[in-house]
């Protein structure tokens, strides 16, 4: 991966030389370097540069160049490892949960686009790991971790209002009343929240409390779907932190203290937490 990176790296920096000595060319170039940081997407991106942590050798942003390489071509890419996310074979479902969660590093906000069709395709494939780790799949469980990593760092560059109208729907039994469907979606869910902005989050975080406490759910006997709904909560409050309003951090304290009064009154401690572990999250050695 260092040697790829590398050679990444290379590839960028020849790229901006070619478009600096074409006349036609280096105009983009250079509206890109004074004016491109001004967006509030740009801003966005060079933010979560700063304040997450990466897989290796992702430890800095790619330069420029060699974004530019990759975003150039991801609209081809993207299609076929969309498809293959979902694909019969585990290794290739996972090979193809890799390669997206690198390509996304490179195109940031770029990614946007083909946003809604990654977001469901990974929707569809943490459904089936979901349900292949409860008959004791081995694999089931690595393929999970390795997709959550890709919804996250989706989530880093991505606004919350193009995603949420895929996925609340869902989340409130709207469109789908299966309760693996819905898990799924509600693990998507807090997977984006874990990798968004506070500044992005905070502004949707009354339509996402208040999809996470609708009467489908309290009317739900599935400690599955409890499960879900109280890890999401508090990722909500965790990514928003000081800038959560305190009527929506009470909202989903209350979301919470109501799971557990739920748990309690079916004869659990705890609302049942979800079998995981805490292996860093460098999955691709």
């Amino acid at each position: 991966r260092e040697v790829a990176f590398d050679a990444m790296e290379r590839l960028g920096a020849t790229h901006e030389s070619e478009k600096d000595n074409n006349e036609r060319d280096k105009q983009e170039l250079r509206d890109f370097r004074e004016y491109g940081h001004k967006t509030p997407a740009e801003q966005n991106a060079a933010e979560r540069w700063l304040t997450r942590a990466h897989e290796p050798p992702f430890t800095r942003r790619p330069r420029l160049g060699s974004r530019m390489v990759v975003r150039n071509n991801f609209r081809r890419l993207c299609p076929t490892l969309v498809r293959e996310l979902n694909d019969w074979i585990p290794r290739t479902r996972s090979m193809s949960a890799q390669l997206l969660y690198y390509l996304a590093l490179y195109c940031e906000y770029w990614v946007t686009n083909e946003a809604i069709q990654i977001v469901e395709a990974i929707t569809k494939c943490i459904f089936r790991s979901l349900a292949e780790m409860e008959t004791g799949d081995p694999e089931a469980r690595l393929l999970l971790r390795k997709v959550l990593l890709l919804a996250t760092t989706i989530g880093e560059f991505v606004d919350p209002s193009v995603y949420m109208p895929l996925l609340l729907p869902v989340v409130r039994g709207e469109t789908e009343t299966d309760i693996h469907h819905r898990c799924a979606a509600i693990e998507v869910l807090r997977a984006l929240c874990e990798g968004c902005s506070p500044s992005w989050l905070r502004t949707h975080a009354d339509v996402i409390v208040r999809a996470l406490d609708c009467p489908s759910i309290w009317e739900s006997r599935d400690p599955r779907l409890s499960t879900q709904i109280a890890r999401c909560a508090g990722q909500l409050a965790l990514t928003c932190g000081d800038v959560l309003v305190e009527s929506d951090r009470a909202h989903l304290l209350r979301i919470v203290l109501g799971l557990q009064v739920k748990a309690w009154s079916f004869g659990a401690r705890d609302v049942p937490p979800l079998q995981s572990d805490d292996d860093p999250l460098d999955h691709y050695n």
